[in-house]
């Protein structure tokens, strides 16, 4: 049991905490079209949007792009929680041994993660798709 939680505990930490990577030569999308709307790790900054926030000058355009952050963070969420299911899945499967009813049960339980882990990717790329339409539009 302690070997789940440290694999949920390394799934969490590694979704919501990713680090820089040094090899990077370009600022990551998010860094240039959120404005750091969360603070860097380490740096004590929180770009120009999260500045205008502070200062209550916030115009709807900047309003779309926190939503497309939330929603993206949401996405995320999701994804690992539909990966957890599909260990705790894989847990059932091994573990019901002959019972018949246990492993449909486990099977039902990985299908519908699995399911459920289609559908958060799927979301992710019609999130940055709609992001990247919004970003890059140029007025006629």
């Amino acid at each position: 049991m302690k070997k789940i939680y440290a694999l949920v505990l390394t799934l969490v930490v590694r979704v919501f905490f990713e680090g820089n990577v040094f090899a990077q030569t370009t600022p990551s999308p998010s860094d240039s079209e959120f404005g750091g709307v969360i603070p860097k790790s380490g740096t004590g900054q929180t770009g120009e949007l999260g500045e205008r926030i502070a200062s209550g000058n916030v115009s709807l355009q900047d309003m779309s792009l926190v939503i497309i952050y939330l929603i993206d963070l949401v996405t995320k969420l999701a994804g690992t929680v539909a990966v957890v299911f599909i260990l705790y899945a894989g847990f059932q499967l091994i573990s019901s041994g002959l019972n018949e009813s246990a492993r449909e049960e486990a099977k039902n339980t990985l299908q519908y993660a699995v399911i459920g882990l289609v559908v958060c990717l799927l979301a992710w790329v019609i999130v940055n798709v709609v992001q990247m339409q919004l970003t890059t539009a140029t007025a006629v």
